[in-house]
C-alpha cells in the first residue's frame, strides 16, 4: 500500500513499502507497549471489562491454573501466601485471553455463595 503526504507548495513524498506515518502520541504509546509489562489483578480485571475479582479467580485463575501457573511453564505468578500480589506477563495474558475469549463463561455465578 503506497502512502504519500502532500505539503504546500505541492511536494509529493512517497513512502517506501512497509513505512507508515503516525501521530507522535500514537508512536509514544506504541513504544511504551513494546516494553515488558506486568499486570496486577486490577489490570486483569480491566482487561476483562471490569469483571469482579471473584469472577477472575473462579473463571480464569483457578479454572485454568494448570495452563497459566508459571510453576507449570505458564506466565502467571500465583501468590505464595495470602496478601501477596498476583503478577502476570501482560502480553502473554492478553494473548491468552484473546485466544480463549469464547471459552470463558462470562455469565458465571459466584460459587459457594
Amino acid at each position: 500500500m503506497e502512502q504519500s503526504i502532500t505539503i504546500t507548495p505541492t511536494i509529493k513524498v512517497t513512502l517506501p513499502p512497509g513505512k507508515v506515518l503516525v501521530d507522535e502520541a500514537e508512536y509514544e504509546k506504541l513504544l511504551r507497549e513494546r516494553l515488558y509489562r506486568q499486570w496486577s489483578m486490577g489490570d486483569l480485571r480491566e482487561a476483562c471489562q471490569g469483571k469482579a475479582e471473584w469472577w477472575i479467580r473462579q473463571e480464569l485463575l483457578v479454572k485454568y491454573q494448570k495452563q497459566l501457573d508459571a510453576d507449570n511453564g505458564g506466565f502467571v505468578l500465583y501468590p505464595a501466601s495470602k496478601g501477596q500480589p498476583w503478577r502476570m506477563d501482560a502480553h502473554k495474558m492478553s494473548k491468552w485471553l484473546t485466544e480463549h475469549w469464547t471459552e470463558l463463561d462470562w455469565t458465571a455465578k459466584q460459587k459457594g455463595v
